[in-house]
């Protein structure tokens, strides 16, 4: 894709350096003479005389747009690093296609089945578009008399970068934590001093940049998205100090007593607990004497009649 654009403005520019006004027919060639096309006298020609400024401006602009995306893609810093030719590409594009009905619109955007003007800005907006770009920045605007494009950027841009170049300066200024990963060159594995020193710092950046997220709902500036990453990556697979350093006996003692205390609470209990006599239970019909109710005087004087 980027290839493709890049070709592109290329061409345009080979076409506007090479172009002297004149067009030719085929049969040139073969005569030696000069034949004229009416048909390329009458629209080509033309569509130069009254277009051939706003046709360069467009092909330098998309050009150095295109020239910058590159330059910004590792670290990625395309939004605002190329905010400045992606706005003027864009408005001398967007101030053709206004003139509806005019030749150069008619000429410059329609007159083919390809229309690379087009192809070139869609390809550009995409770009953009996919980074997020708009949400680094406040307002976006191009001076009409100057031509000078003045941007804004948010708040929270402006406070990530404080916090990112603070973070940066501490890791640069504790020995043996330079930022690796195409900002500086070399790198302490273990530096527990960096993770230390600048925990709070770290602590700061990764906390606004959620805040970040949160309210953007995921919109976030690829570029801001990109320092994040970069700085996670130097903090926790360069710098290791998301594994914990320091002091562990504290935490080793707590763990040991927490473990012991059952066995504790047990032993005490069996040398300090008062011992209890057991009784056995009887049951109260064993202890109750058991009484006739009659039954057995009845039949025992039942049995004396009966004998005598």
């Amino acid at each position: 894709m980027y290839g493709f654009l890049q070709f592109l403005c290329l061409i345009l520019l080979q076409v506007v350096a090479s172009y002297d006004g004149q067009y030719y027919d085929d049969q040139s060639s073969l005569t030696g003479g000069t034949v004229w096309s009416d048909e390329a006298d009458n629209s080509s020609s033309s569509i130069m005389d009254s277009c051939q400024a706003n046709l360069i401006y467009f092909a330098e602009s998309a050009s150095n747009f295109t020239n910058c995306l590159v330059m910004n893609s590792r670290p990625f810093r395309l939004c605002e690093g190329c905010v400045i030719p992606y706005k003027k590409a864009t408005e001398i594009y967007q101030a053709l296609f206004d003139k509806k009905g005019d030749d150069c619109h008619d000429k410059l955007l329609r007159s083919d089945r390809i229309q690379a003007l087009t192809l070139v800005n869609k390809n550009m907006e995409d770009v953009w578009n996919n980074a997020d770009c708009e949400s680094c920045f406040e307002s976006i605007d191009e001076d009409k008399e100057t031509g000078n494009v003045n941007f804004t950027l948010t708040k929270d841009t402006v406070l990530f970068r404080r916090y990112y170049d603070t973070f940066r300066q501490c890791l640069n200024a504790t020995p043996g934590a330079d930022i690796p990963l195409l900002l500086k060159n070399g790198i302490n594995k273990t530096n527990v001093s960096a993770c230390i020193v600048c925990k709070q710092n770290y602590s700061s950046l990764n906390a606004h940049y959620e805040t970040i997220v949160s309210q953007t709902f995921q919109r976030v500036c690829m570029d801001i998205i990109d320092m994040m990453n970069y700085s996670r990556l130097t903090w926790g697979n360069d710098l290791q100090c998301s594994h914990r350093h320091g002091d562990l006996g504290p935490i080793l003692g707590i763990t040991f007593v927490m473990c012991m205390l059952p066995a504790i609470f047990y032993i005490s209990n069996r040398i300090f607990g008062a011992a209890q006599e057991k009784s056995i239970v009887t049951q109260k019909r064993l202890k109750m004497p058991v009484k006739d109710y009659g039954s057995r005087q009845e039949q025992n004087l039942s049995s004396n009649s009966s004998s005598s």
